[in-house]
């Protein structure tokens, strides 16, 4: 989109009016890509965690230590739009066993590829490369 090259990859690599130069970028997208790995300019971390779990008040997930000690209620909207044949709109709290039923997990996870991006943009600005 920045190149204002529209369409939709792969077809648009052979587009008559746009192909070449989106190959181009394309190549050097990839070029780049390789660099930064094989280079090791930039690295990611993820954490991930587990934690028990239980649908409160409808719509809200209660999450527990390993104590059962509350540590947080994530609060969540159902679908908006209206379905067929009386369906139920659903939020992600229906996923999950009531409170008083049984224990339940939730899982979550965080994952970030930008480390050291900031020093990778200001070497790249130090050589006017915006590209």
């Amino acid at each position: 989109m920045a190149w204002e090259l529209a369409g939709k990859y792969p077809k648009l690599l052979n587009d008559p009016v746009i192909g070449e130069q989106a190959t181009e970028l394309f190549t050097n997208a990839q070029a780049l890509l390789h660099d930064i790995i094989d280079n090791g300019w930039l690295h990611a971390r993820a954490v991930i965690g587990f934690w028990r779990a239980n649908q409160v008040n409808h719509d809200d997930i209660a999450l527990y230590d390993e104590q059962g000690n509350s540590l947080a209620t994530l609060h969540h909207l159902r679908q908006q739009a209206p379905k067929p044949d009386n369906k139920p709109n659903l939020a992600l709290s229906d996923f999950i066993c009531p409170e008083g039923v049984n224990d339940d997990y939730l899982g979550g996870f965080v994952v970030t590829a930008g480390i050291n991006s900031d020093a990778l943009v200001k070497r790249f600005e130090e050589q006017q490369d915006d590209y």
